[in-house]
């Protein structure tokens, strides 16, 4: 709560909720923005405070948390962050009809995983290795955009702890990422140490470059 808030971020929060919210705004249309720092610095604090804050705009966004280290298990990432996308959005009264549409094609896309699949796919191959018959990532991309300019209410995304995934699982997050950001109305929020963040991108990585590629695949 902002009366708990000793680090003084309240304001910041304020800001980037009007940033992310506000009506009209063509900058709130969609945006992706990294909260950095060091372990114990309040990245989470400041989550809570711009969830908080969100929750106080008119008309009130859509939020969706998301804990990439719950991951139910190797390899699962992106389905459950499907799952979950679609649990929140099943929640909302508003928009019903087309945020129903919108729920049945995020399950849908969360089925055609496995979690027997290679580790390491783009979203694309992943759907393709779990089921033959399931449409491409592109297709699926395409339809979830429109069906969701329909809903007429900013959704933001928060994702926390970022850097406590391995290679492998931050790849896949950063591919998601990249295929839904531009997508209207939908912003992200990433909460992360950089440099904690940029030392489990490089694992795996040619020693040498390792960092430098690394850093790239971020800023990307």
């Amino acid at each position: 709560l902002p009366e708990q808030d000793l680090l003084d971020r309240n304001g910041m929060a304020k800001r980037l909720a009007l940033m992310l919210a506000a009506p009209n705004n063509a900058a709130s249309r969609r945006m992706t923005v990294g909260i950095t720092g060091d372990w114990g610095v309040g990245k989470t604090s400041m989550l809570n405070l711009l969830e908080y804050e969100l929750g106080d705009r008119r008309p009130r966004p859509i939020i969706v948390r998301f804990e990439p280290w719950l991951a139910t298990g190797r390899g699962t990432l992106i389905p459950d962050f499907f799952y979950n996308f679609a649990t929140v959005l099943g929640k909302e009264r508003r928009y019903k009809e087309q945020i129903a549409r919108v729920v049945d094609l995020l399950r849908a896309f969360a089925r055609s995983f496995t979690t027997t699949q290679p580790a390491g796919l783009t979203p694309t191959q992943a759907v393709k290795a779990g089921n033959n018959n399931a449409p491409s990532f592109v297709e699926h991309r395409a339809v979830l955009a429109d069906l969701l300019t329909k809903i007429n209410l900013p959704i933001i995304v928060i994702i926390d702890d970022v850097d406590s995934l391995d290679a492998t699982d931050l790849r896949a997050l950063t591919q998601l990422i990249r295929g839904l950001c531009d997508f209207e109305k939908l912003s992200f929020i990433l909460a992360y140490d950089e440099g904690r963040l940029t030392d489990n991108l490089s694992f795996g990585l040619p020693a040498g470059s390792a960092e430098i590629r690394a850093r790239a695949h971020l800023e990307k």
